[in-house]
Order: C-alpha cells, then sequence, then structure tokens
C-alpha cells in the first residue's frame, strides 16, 4: 500500500548476472512489462534501478490523480 492508501503496481524484472567481480554482482535488469535493459554495477545499484522504477510509478500516480481532482 502506498501513502493514499491503494495498492501500487506489482513488476516483473529479469535479472542477468553476468559477472561476479569484488564479492558483488554485475549484470543486466530487465523490466518485462516495458522491454527496458539496464545495466547495473552492484548488488546496490540493482535495488536502486527496481526502487526508482516504482518511485517513477508513485510519482505519475499521484500526478495523475491531482489533475482528476482539478477538474
Amino acid at each position: 500500500m502506498n501513502e493514499s492508501g491503494s495498492i501500487g503496481t506489482l513488476g516483473t524484472f529479469v535479472i542477468r548476472i553476468l559477472n561476479r567481480q569484488n564479492a558483488t554482482w554485475q549484470g543486466v535488469v530487465t523490466r518485462v512489462d516495458k522491454k527496458e535493459e539496464q545495466p547495473f554495477r552492484s548488488l546496490l545499484e540493482l535495488i536502486k534501478l527496481i526502487d526508482s522504477t516504482f518511485e517513477e510509478e508513485d510519482e505519475n500516480a499521484r500526478a495523475e490523480e491531482n489533475e482528476t481532482r482539478s477538474r
């Protein structure tokens, strides 16, 4: 649930680990519904990429909700 009390969207990601170096992963993450591929150089970067996807969707949903209310 997000701040407005509604349930957010789910996402499906394909994570390909191409290398493991310096005790972390490097690879490519693909967002299935948008067919977007993004490389990552560490596990932390992978988590941030996935998290930023949901933050963008939340911002878009809030903007859309505010636009609907102002009409």
